[in-house]
């Protein structure tokens, strides 16, 4: 299964959950699946887990996803590790 294989199940299986998004293709390819609002894309390298933390924090009802590519998860952990220069 390719990516985009994976965000069409999701998208047609989720209703009005708010989704955060990474830069990268997913950026097309999820806006290409679900080109409405409740996606919010940002376009900034190790922003997304703290950003999407921090609205599912305040969130009333869950509902949440959060897609981040995988050169933003390893600056994330890295960060979060004290690791920043490695």
């Amino acid at each position: 299964m390719k990516r985009y294989d994976g965000l069409r199940v999701i998208a047609s299986a989720i209703k009005d959950e708010l989704v955060v998004v990474s830069l990268g293709d997913i950026t097309t390819e999820w806006h290409s699946l679900r080109p409405g609002g409740g996606s919010l894309y940002l376009q900034a390298l190790g922003s997304v887990t703290p950003v999407a933390m921090g609205i599912a924090l305040e969130l009333v009802q869950p509902g949440m996803l959060c897609f981040i590519s995988l050169s933003s998860f390893s600056r994330e952990v890295r960060r979060e590790a004290g690791l920043q220069h490695v």
